[in-house]
This record gives structure tokens, C-alpha cells and sequence, in this order.
């Protein structure tokens, strides 16, 4: 367990020099590693990425996760607080999904994950993660 921390914690400081270095990494300049692989990155030329557009579809309350249903046109979405909404992508129309369970919403703590299953096409599973309440915490 004190390797697996350590070892977090050395990514997790090589990341942040990486981050906080100041290095433009679209720059065209070549890299200076020596090790790995010989294979070379293509740089992309800054002036080459075009900006996105965003188009809002829908309003959700602190959305968290969502999730494409295959072999429907609809995308489910969970909300932090404890909901499940169903948005059919033809239409536009959103729905509650009912029977989710109680979820304990604070902090970070909520609904999060929604996957569907495998076989979602033959049998429906949808996988969901959330806290619950404990007396433990």
C-alpha cells in the first residue's frame, strides 16, 4: 500500500512540474526525452484548431455522468442530487427515470457513474454508482 501511495504521489508531482513548466506543448520545437519510444508525436500548428461551438440541448441540476443507450436514440444522464433523466435525441424531450435508489448528496458524494450493461439491447441493464447514506460515514 506505501508503494502504490508513493507512487501516486511521484506521478502526481511529475504532473504538476509538467503542468506549472510553462511548456507550450503545441510548440513545434523538437522534445529533448531520450528514452521510450522512437515513434514522433505529430505537432499540431496552433493556427490549425479550429474553435468548437457549443449548443445547449438541455438543463440539467449539477449533471454528473452520462451515457449514450445503445441501440436507441436516447442519452441518460444522472444528476448529483439523486435523479436519473432520459433525454430522447430526436426529440428533445427529457424525462425522470423513476425507482433510482436514495442517493447521499454533499460534497462530491451523490449519483455519479450511469454505463449501460453488455447486453443493454437484450436485457436493459443500466449500471449505476452512488453514495449512500452510513452511520460510519
Amino acid at each position: 500500500m506505501r508503494r502504490l501511495l508513493a507512487i501516486a504521489a511521484v506521478t502526481s508531482l511529475s504532473l504538476s512540474f509538467t503542468a506549472c513548466s510553462g511548456a507550450n506543448p503545441l510548440s513545434s520545437g523538437t522534445s529533448g526525452s531520450s528514452g521510450g519510444s522512437s515513434q514522433a508525436h505529430p505537432q499540431v500548428p496552433v493556427g490549425s484548431i479550429d474553435q468548437f461551438q457549443v449548443t445547449e440541448h438541455a438543463s440539467f441540476d449539477e449533471g454528473w455522468a452520462m451515457s449514450f443507450l445503445p441501440g436507441t436514440d436516447h442519452l441518460l444522464i444522472s444528476e448529483r442530487g439523486g435523479s436519473l433523466q432520459l433525454r430522447d435525441q430526436g426529440s428533445g424531450e427529457v424525462v425522470e427515470v423513476g425507482g433510482v435508489p436514495e442517493v447521499h448528496h454533499a460534497g462530491q458524494a451523490g449519483m455519479h457513474d450511469v454505463i449501460p450493461g453488455p447486453d443493454f439491447e437484450t436485457d436493459g441493464t443500466v449500471y449505476l454508482s452512488w453514495v449512500r447514506d452510513h452511520e460510519l460515514g
